[in-house]
């Protein structure tokens, strides 16, 4: 059952979280796709510390990264006419996924801190 939950975060961690938070930064001028970037990753997040382990996270986030920066690649609709400057939209991509590793942090801590905390109550 742990093998079948990994996967299945795995999977899901899979979708292009970066490119579409800027995605729609980029048309809408709105920062709910970040918003909802952080919502979901950081409860698969949490998800996947409570019911398996961290691979599912670690390998999700890497590939979500790739997928990420493939769709920046073809992308030809004005990326690159200055909208995300300072920074190219391949460097935002990067720098949003490196920074959406701090709430995936907190919430793998309070999974782990659940986690031991009905453990330790269970065995008592």
């Amino acid at each position: 059952m742990k093998k079948l939950t990994g996967v299945i975060i795995g999977c899901f961690y899979c979708f292009p979280f970066a490119f579409f938070s800027i995605k729609a930064d980029f048309d809408n001028g709105s920062m709910m796709g970040h918003l909802l970037m952080i919502a979901a990753t950081t409860l698969l997040a949490f998800l996947g510390k409570l019911f398996c382990n961290l691979l599912p996270c670690i390998v999700g986030n890497i590939v979500s990264s790739i997928i990420s920066l493939y769709f920046n690649s073809r992308m030809a609709d004005g990326w690159d006419e200055g909208y995300f400057k300072p920074l190219t939209p391949s460097q935002l991509i990067l720098v949003v996924s490196l920074f959406n590793l701090v709430p995936q942090y907190i919430a793998i801590s309070i999974a782990k801190r659940l986690k031991n905390y009905f453990l330790k109550s269970r065995h008592s």
